[in-house]
């Protein structure tokens, strides 16, 4: 009897279990919603010579290209295509934007908040967008597209519908700095992105972003952590290694891109090849005394380069033939070149002549707009700027080439009475026509809209 009253027990205990967990609420389920990383605006059309010897430099033809790289700097090879946090393909240019504006160049410029572009033929501006003034690194590309950072985010937004999507939504870096440069076609985008490591060393990623794809080429460490203490007092001397890679071009065909170190103590100290296939990094030139290199630009097509040097001399290389002497221009005494800007056909560089022996701290005056043939190292003024009397300066810049090659648009602030203009100058007849797009403009380029599938 014993044994049996335990075996009933034991069938109750058991009984009582199963109908326990018969009872139990349901595990929950979760979803998990992802980000789109996209963000819509509606658009709306709202009317509103002297040649002396140059300096010589290591040179590498990329006929032998070997990788050669310096101490301070090693690059990681990581070609990675990532997705886009909008997959979706570029759309077509949409109608009533091309019957607005034709399929001619037509200069975009901001205002205020806001994003325009010039009908010269009516004289007046059509609102595009809305942009905020604090949007940085400003990038056009001629087909349509702007790229731009805003609060350590870049974006690209599609000028022909409004659209707006995020570049590289999964960066977390604090502070980063970013650089972004067009292919030679337009139709892809170069970037270098920069941040400081918590050991203090600091690490730049440069990739490509095409359609709706990005991709990573190299990770390069730009300078070594700790960062050294600063002396308590000026002159505080530039950090070992460099700021970030700034982009001097991109061809998409090739693959390639062109880039030099820009800020710390490696600044302009050379001129470095990456191959986007294989993140192989190149150097192309080195030079001895990067103390005198001022700025460097590549011409449209990538095949020369345009180096300002103090004292004031213009330098140009042909990057096919590296080992062959490149090409120089010295400026008249008592003033120095900037704002270089090469001609669409790769002939001829435009730049503004500045008072003074060399550029420093200080802001002097624009005395005039020069352009160099670097064929025949010829150089020319073309625009003489009025000279203000002292201490009040003339201050310019130089915004660009019509893609047609025969007009320059020049900005500059003086005369009398005082105000800013914007001139489309002929570069045969030198003839200025005045721009009425307002005292706040702020030009940033031309595109050239076609209808169809891009």
């Amino acid at each position: 009897m014993k044994t049996f009253a335990n075996d009933l027990l034991m069938m109750v205990m058991v009984l009582g279990l199963v109908a326990c967990r018969a009872g139990d609420p349901p595990m929950p389920t979760s979803t998990a919603v992802l980000p789109t990383g996209t963000m819509s605006s509606v658009l709306t059309l709202t009317p509103t010579p002297t040649e002396t010897p140059a300096p010589s430099p290591t040179a590498t033809s990329r006929s032998s290209l070997s990788p050669t790289l310096p101490p301070t700097s090693t690059a990681t090879p990581v070609p990675t295509s990532l997705p886009s946090p909008s997959p979706t393909p570029f759309p077509s240019v949409a109608p009533d934007l091309v019957d607005l504006l034709g399929s001619q160049p037509t200069l975009l410029y901001r205002q205020e908040e806001v994003l325009y572009a010039w009908d010269q033929g009516a004289e007046r501006g059509y609102r595009l967008m809305d942009l905020s003034h604090k949007a940085g690194h400003l990038a056009l590309s001629p087909t349509g597209y702007l790229a731009y950072t805003l609060d350590g985010v870049s974006y690209l937004a599609d000028l022909s519908t409004g659209v707006i999507h995020q570049i590289y939504e999964d960066q977390d870096h604090p502070y980063p700095d970013w650089d972004l440069f067009w292919s030679t076609d337009g139709r892809a985008l170069a970037y270098a992105l920069a941040w400081n490591e918590p050991d203090g060393s600091r690490t730049v990623e440069l990739g490509t972003h095409d359609g709706d794809e990005r991709h990573v080429v190299a990770i390069v460490t730009a300078r070594s952590g700790p960062v050294p203490t600063p002396p308590s007092k000026p002159p505080t001397p530039s950090h070992p290694g460099f700021a970030i890679l700034a982009v001097l071009g991109y061809d998409r065909v090739t693959g390639y891109i062109l880039v030099t170190p820009a800020g710390g103590g490696e600044r302009h100290s050379a001129v470095w090849d990456f191959d986007t296939g294989t993140g192989q990094q190149t150097t192309l030139l080195a030079f001895d005394d990067p103390g005198t290199v001022e700025g460097l630009v590549a011409s449209p097509d990538l095949a020369y380069l345009a180096v300002r040097l103090t004292p004031a001399r213009i330098v140009v290389y042909d990057l096919a033939a590296l080992q062959t002497a490149p090409r120089t221009f010295t400026v008249p005494a008592g003033m120095y070149p900037g704002d270089f800007r090469w001609s669409p056909d790769g002939r001829w560089l435009a730049f503004l002549l500045f008072e003074g022996n060399e550029p420093g701290l200080s802001e002097t005056s624009a005395l005039g707009l020069w352009v160099l043939d670097t064929v025949t190292m010829q150089g020319r003024e073309g625009l003489s700027l009025p000279r203000p009397d002292a201490p009040k300066l003339t201050s310019a810049s130089l915004i660009g080439w019509h893609p047609g090659g025969k007009t320059l648009l020049l900005s500059w602030y003086g005369g009398s009475p005082r105000r800013r203009h914007f001139q489309l100058v002929d570069v045969d007849s030198w003839q200025a026509t005045e721009l009425a797009l307002g005292e706040r403009a702020r030009p940033i380029g031309w595109i050239q809209l076609q209808t169809g599938t891009r």
